[in-house]
């Protein structure tokens, strides 16, 4: 399907800026109607190597658990 190839790089994580300046990782999950990308496991993992010790990390979590 012509579909696969186009999302195949939009499943790994892409960091992105808030408008606050602050880091966030975003990508593609299975559902067609989500297209500001939901969180996942691989996201979250990530950030919170990246937030280190003195940091924090904030996920959104209003799906299933199907996505992460």
């Amino acid at each position: 399907r012509s579909s696969d190839g186009a999302l195949k790089d939009a499943f790994e994580p892409t960091l992105m800026q808030s408008l606050e300046g602050t880091p966030v990782l975003v990508h593609t999950g299975p559902f067609a109607n989500i297209a500001h990308g939901c969180s996942s496991i691989l996201a979250d993992k990530i950030a919170m190597k990246l937030a280190r010790e003195d940091g924090y990390v904030a996920t959104e979590a209003g799906f299933g658990s199907d996505i992460g």
